[in-house]
């Protein structure tokens, strides 16, 4: 969500509006519960290892800069302050691939009615990208990156397993610098089947601030569970 108090995630259930389907973890692979580190972060006074997850993760992420024409319309106000009020201002927000074909994910928020699109890689590489679908309602749109080698997807996770207290991490940039990670619990799981809220959304304790919108909320195995 675009507002800086913001601390919800959409499901990842409404990727379905992108994707075919989200993947179940492969055998073998533990549970999102458990920790990309050496030990249980089940276990009492073990925590995660958020560093190797940070490195799993940054390297999908992604901050997109969208510009965008203030238009004034015709006789609203004096020809000479239309001119200088009739400018190119840019939106910030983070993003992230999920395919190998360099589709990404990113707020529709971010990119409505930009002129132009870049997004920014993690090895500091700028390409140019482009809005392939939009929905205003769950704030998600999918992006192109024009780019040969782009960066490697994230894979998706299974939200439909996620329950309070599960340990949870974001990656984005912030006011648009560099990357960033948060790390948190999940505090609630809203369904929107079954409350107010139109779609699912996750409710967690993360620390999130303009320019994180469109980042991806994994688990503790790098999968994507939710969008900021």
């Amino acid at each position: 969500m675009p507002a800086a108090s913001s601390r919800f995630y959409l499901l990842l259930p409404v990727l379905g509006l992108i994707a075919t389907a989200c993947k179940a973890p492969p055998p073998g692979r533990s549970s999102p519960g458990a920790s990309a580190g050496t030990c249980d972060a089940r276990a009492a006074g073990c925590l995660p290892d958020f560093a190797a997850l940070y490195r799993r993760v940054a390297p999908s992420v992604l901050n997109v800069s969208a510009s965008h024409r203030i238009r004034i319309p015709e006789g609203a106000l004096p020809r000479r302050q239309r001119k200088l009020l009739a400018s190119m201002v840019h939106s910030l927000g983070s993003g992230f691939v999920f395919d190998a074909d360099g589709h990404a994910v990113t707020c529709s928020s971010v990119v409505q009615d930009a002129e132009s699109l870049e997004a920014v890689l993690a090895d500091g590489r700028r390409i140019d990208a482009s809005v392939l679908m939009s929905d205003p309602e769950s704030d998600l749109a999918v992006l192109e990156l024009h780019s040969d080698s782009p960066p490697p997807p994230l894979p998706l996770g299974d939200s439909s397993t996620v329950r309070p207290g599960q340990w949870v991490a974001t990656v984005g940039f912030p006011y648009g610098l560099s990357h960033s990670m948060s790390a948190g619990v999940i505090s609630a799981v809203l369904d929107g089947e079954k409350s107010d809220v139109s779609v699912g959304l996750l409710l967690s304790d993360l620390s999130i601030t303009p320019g994180s919108n469109g980042g991806p909320l994994v688990d503790l195995e790098g999968r994507v569970i939710g969008i900021n």
